[in-house]
């Protein structure tokens, strides 16, 4: 009797969600775990965040990119250098975004 009381109540309460926003910010954490946990964090099948949707504007000099501004998935901007070992098209740099997102966004 109990354990049916928690399931609705719990049931109650995530489909109380508008589809957008999260009813329980810290579910995300019970419901999904970066896989595989013993590959590095830049090689994992897939992510728990929302570092796929980071976009960057570059700055380029002398016909190569220089700095990135990236906005991150909250909203917060972050002036990165371009690195010599990066790419230097514009495909290569956004292929670096999810994981830029990760090193510079996440805390």
């Amino acid at each position: 009797l109990i354990s049916l009381a928690g399931i609705v109540i719990s049931s109650i309460v995530l489909m109380s969600g508008d589809g957008e926003t999260n009813p329980c910010t810290s579910c995300s954490y019970m419901s999904c775990i970066a896989f595989p946990p013993w590959n590095g964090q830049n090689n994992k099948w897939w992510y728990c965040d929302d570092c796929a949707r980071a976009t960057a504007t570059g700055t380029m000099e002398n016909g190569i990119f220089s700095s990135l501004n990236v906005t991150c998935p909250n909203g917060m901007h972050e002036v990165l250098k371009v690195e010599e070992s990066w790419p230097q098209d514009e495909l290569g740099l956004e292929g670096l975004l999810p994981m830029l997102c990760r090193e510079h966004c996440l805390w």
